[in-house]
């Protein structure tokens, strides 16, 4: 299965022969918003509204339009005035460089601008924005949204890149059924708005098509995390799924970093019943309660009192990472952690200390994914 989701990505690539810089992919912008409503005007460059390939109106620098929803279609406004009213419209770009403003109708819904062009449809009496983007933009606009202000390093921001890349040619099938290709969102990667970031900029230019395989030479699932605790996770711990380069890994690198240490109170009764309702064989162990209330671990532990998953008890309390121990306190069991995040692949604040301390990118890439290697993927696919 996997060689052949392989294959239509790769089908997909070559797509673009013979001009690499082409590469572009369709995101879902502003994905956790309901958008009913919102101006649009062009910052950089010149645009052409199309529908159906047809011409409907030039749009220049600092001129707003206005986009809604009339019925189950998209209402084009400008100067107050209707332009018409289309099944889709398409901003396609008509200038050497191109951005877009969007300000929305939703509370809490920033002003963002954007790479490019856009794409606007309505489904389920919503309106959807697509940014469809080249590959390289989308790569900063990542990095900037995901990391920025955790570090100034450039080198980390390669890094950041090259892991971004790689998820992004991997998943770019991931929402085809949709009609584009990722969303903003953490359920892909979150992606905010154009990159503004000179040294991130520099970063993604300068590992241009830099992608991470494993060792037979496929791309790999970039997982990363903010903080390991001082030791990864192997992936089938998380994920059931095992998986070569995604093994757990000593990280010293994440201690005292930001997020290497966390502590949360919880009520005695509701950790305690937690357990004892849920895994009904902890009732087993002489003197359970107290083996609950006093959880030990060493290491990082897949599993605690026998057979209790940690990744549940981490979603069930919404903890920061499943690396913890617990005592009592009163009417309360106190947790202390280590890390943030489910510990599989890279550990951000790690490879931040990593990259101050001297190591090479690559060398970072390399430590948190194990038997990989960094290349262009102009290499796989044959252009």
């Amino acid at each position: 299965m996997r060689f052949f989701k392989q294959l239509l990505l790769f089908t997909a690539l070559s797509l673009f022969a013979g001009n690499i810089s082409a590469l572009d992919l369709d995101i879902r912008i502003f994905s956790e918003f309901k958008i009913k409503k919102f101006s649009l005007t062009a910052i950089s460059g010149k645009y052409l509204l199309l529908n159906d390939d047809t011409q409907v109106l030039e749009i220049y620098k600092n001129n707003p339009i206005e986009i809604s929803i009339k019925n189950d279609s998209v209402a084009v406004h400008k100067n107050n005035q209707i332009v018409g009213i289309f099944e889709e419209i398409y901003l396609q770009k008509a200038g050497l460089v191109n951005a877009l403003k969007i300000n929305t109708d939703v509370k809490n819904a920033s002003e963002r601008i954007y790479d490019d062009e856009l794409v606007v449809r309505v489904v389920n009496k919503e309106l959807v924005l697509i940014n469809r983007v080249e590959l390289e933009h989308y790569i900063a606009g990542v990095v900037q949204s995901e990391i920025f202000g955790s570090s100034e390093d450039i080198d980390f921001f390669k890094i950041q890149a090259i892991i971004a890349r790689t998820y992004a040619i991997t998943n770019m099938m991931k929402h085809s059924e949709q009609g584009f290709h990722l969303c903003d969102g953490v359920h892909c990667q979150s992606y905010k708005r154009r990159c503004n970031h000179s040294n991130i900029m520099m970063a993604t230019s300068q590992t241009f098509c830099d992608v991470v395989v494993d060792a037979q030479g496929m791309l790999i699932s970039a997982a990363f995390h903010s903080n390991s605790g001082g030791q990864t996770a192997n992936s089938e711990d998380v994920w059931v799924i095992e998986t070569p380069y995604l093994k757990s890994v000593v990280d010293t690198f994440s201690f005292n970093m930001r997020n290497s240490k966390w502590e949360r109170k919880i009520r005695k009764a509701e950790w305690i019943s937690y357990f004892v309702e849920n895994y009904p064989d902890v009732k087993q162990l002489p003197d359970y309660e107290n083996k609950i209330l006093n959880i030990t671990q060493e290491n990082r532990a897949r599993y605690v009192l026998g057979s209790v998953p940690t990744k549940y008890i981490r979603q069930h309390f919404g903890l920061k990472s499943t690396i913890f121990n617990s005592r009592p306190e009163g009417d309360f069991v106190v947790l202390n952690g280590k890390g943030y995040g489910h510990g599989v692949g890279l550990s951000q604040e790690g490879a931040i200390k990593m990259i101050k301390l001297g190591y090479q990118y690559e060398d970072v890439i390399k430590f948190y994914y194990t038997d990989v290697s960094v290349i262009k993927y102009t290499d796989i696919v044959k252009f």
